[in-house]
């Protein structure tokens, strides 16, 4: 971990990223749980060891497979076959997003966004990723506990700096209009400018402060 905090470049951390990585883990308590199945003569584990290719039967409905080496004793028909590598994380096939990154386009390197330290699309837009998607900002441990643990907590901070020096210009600017002026007319003018500020502060993506909006109109006049 302590050599991909140094990595000079994001070019450099996804290639520390693949090493560390390594075709996955397994928490302690499930490997005692295989372990014990493979004392038991019941489970083998084939390490190192991918499946080649693989044909169905349609009339013995079992599986025949070429694994990568030879395997003395392999079973020469399969029931069943449990895919449970999970996919690779790219941000490109999130369906979701695919509307969104045709109108804000991200650099990404093998799948994963360059978004920012602070885990947001860009400086300018409060869409936030994490997990695996963001392993560039958090790490060998991204799709783990760890990296979900750090992921929100980044995610938090930010939300609350955002949220934090909205708040404090609204009052502000809320406080300089009332003192001057408590008309219905100047009332008007505090909210088109609060508006004005929020837009301003989040580059127009001010959607996330229509709730802080709503409670300034609802608030009594001093």
């Amino acid at each position: 971990m302590a050599v991909f905090w140094s990595a000079d470049t994001d070019e450099e951390r996804i290639e520390l990223l693949k090493q560390a990585r390594n075709g996955g883990s397994i928490t302690p308590k499930f490997d005692k749980i295989l372990q014990q199945h493979v004392s038991s003569g019941r489970l083998e584990i084939l390490s190192y060891t991918q499946i080649v290719s693989g044909s169905w039967d349609p009339v013995a409905q079992t599986w025949a497979v070429r694994l990568s080496k030879v395997v003395l004793g392999f079973p020469r028909h399969i029931d069943d076959i449990k895919y449970a590598t999970g996919n690779a994380p790219r941000v490109e096939n999130v369906t979701c997003l695919h509307g969104f990154i045709r109108q804000n386009p991200i650099e990404a390197i093998d799948g994963l966004a360059r978004i920012t330290n602070d885990l947001m699309w860009n400086d300018d837009i409060p869409l936030f990723l994490t997990g695996g998607l963001a392993g560039l900002r958090l790490g060998p441990g991204a799709a783990n506990l760890a990296g979900a643990r750090q992921g929100a907590e980044r995610i938090a901070w930010k939300i609350d700096q955002i949220l934090g020096s909205s708040v404090a210009k609204e009052e502000g600017l809320r406080g300089k209009y009332e003192r001057e002026n408590d008309s219905t007319d100047n009332q008007v003018h505090v909210k088109s400018a609060l508006r004005e500020s929020r837009s301003e502060y989040t580059g127009s993506f001010a959607n996330q402060f229509d709730a802080l909006a709503m409670q300034l109109e609802q608030a009594p006049s001093a």
